[in-house]
């Protein structure tokens, strides 16, 4: 049996006290430390070495983006929860810390109550911990801890319903998928239209590597879901449009698809290509959520494959859960091509196990592969596609 250490970092003693009794409910976590701000967040870090903390971004004397600037300088091994407020300020603070390594964002609940608080958190924090608690046993990083196996605490809280493989581990792959590696040599050139991407939990530093890889002659348009809190998609669009030769837009309805332009899909929305008059367009909309998806990237991949079928290529990229896996199929089945991103270079290899596994799958690739499968696909010339060789 395995436990995490953990630290609260936040500048609210208020607020240190709501994530202590959070924590409190989550089995095999141990609270080592608190601090209120960043230079003793440091300190108390390199003292008390815990697995994992809650950052708190906006503090005083040292704020949570130097400290995490900090953490990476200093190859300090330890994961970083981001808990911000769900204000445009703090998206795009948010946003910043997931691109500089963050494993992920936990909204500060804005009830009143408590009680009600303690309850938000809780259900953000065990997603979260089975997931940290996965990857450090993996590393062989997480220290053990003498727990009776008829503990109730013997068993780790499991994923939200839908998650697959958190805590299990890794199946192997269909050999048929896990022997198709090289995308300059196995896509077409210029066989598809549209690429549609779904990703989640690592997705806005993997989108960091990835776009920017991508050709300002890319003759394709890309359509993203990316799983984030609403006001968060606006924030990451304007961060990767800065640092891409392609136009990166938050996509809004009636969009006109136009080739060489990456849209992502508002939070809080479905969005969903629709054909009009002979363009296609995207449409944002208020429907239901999919597998507790707003925005869904099972219910992006249904309409690509219906308005797009066989000139369809569809990437299911790191997160957690399986969305996107039916529609993955859907666009297999109507001839369309799938990658799904390989488990080395994911932060979690959820959703694209749950692809992979289901048959769905054409390539595994890597996160570097990707760019030049998406490149070559659309039929653009590639810098780096030309330079790989088999």
């Amino acid at each position: 049996m395995t436990h995490l250490r953990c630290m609260v970092v936040d500048d609210s003693l208020v607020f240190r006290k709501v994530l202590r009794d959070c924590l409190a409910e989550v089995p095999n976590v141990e609270v080592v430390a608190v601090a209120g701000d960043g230079v003793v967040a440091l300190e108390k870090i390199r003292q008390f070495k815990p697995d994992f903390i809650t950052l708190d971004l906006n503090m005083p004397v040292m704020d949570g983006l130097m400290v995490l600037d900090r953490l990476r300088n200093e190859g300090l091994d330890v994961e970083v929860l981001v808990v911000s407020s769900l204000t445009v300020d703090g998206a795009e603070s948010s946003v910043r810390a997931l691109s500089m390594g963050a494993l992920d964002v936990l909204l500060k609940p804005s009830d009143p109550d408590m009680r009600k608080c303690v309850e938000q958190l809780s259900l953000q924090l065990n997603d979260r911990v089975a997931v940290i608690m996965n990857r450090r046993n993996r590393r062989g990083s997480v220290r053990p801890t003498a727990v009776p196996t008829n503990s109730p605490q013997a068993s780790l809280a499991s994923p939200r319903s839908g998650a697959l493989g958190v805590n299990a581990p890794p199946s192997p792959v269909s050999p048929v998928s896990a022997s198709v590696r090289r995308p300059n040599q196995l896509i077409n050139r210029a066989s598809a239209d549209i690429a549609v991407i779904g990703i989640s939990t690592g997705g806005p530093a993997a989108l960091q590597k990835l776009l920017p890889a991508l050709p300002s002659s890319l003759s394709v348009p890309v359509v993203i879901v990316q799983h984030m809190p609403k006001t968060f998609t606006a924030s990451l669009a304007r961060d990767l449009d800065a640092k891409c030769a392609l136009r990166v837009k938050e996509a809004v309805h009636g969009d006109l698809l136009v080739p060489g332009i990456v849209y992502i899909a508002p939070a809080g929305s479905q969005s969903k290509i629709i054909r009009k008059h002979g363009a296609s367009l995207i449409e944002v909309n208020d429907d239901p959520p999919v597998r507790s998806c707003k925005p869904s990237v099972d219910y992006l991949f249904r309409s690509a494959a219906s308005e797009y079928g066989s000139r369809t290529l569809g990437v299911i990229m790191t997160g957690m859960g399986n969305d996107g896996t039916e529609g993955a199929a859907l666009i297999r089945a109507a001839g369309g091509q799938i990658i799904a991103q390989d488990e080395a270079s994911c932060t979690i290899y959820g959703m694209p196990k749950a692809a992979v596994e289901s048959g769905a799958v054409n390539y595994i690739l890597s996160l570097e592969e990707i760019s030049i499968a998406i490149s070559r696909a659309s039929g653009a010339a590639s810098v780096l596609a030309e330079m790989v060789r088999a």
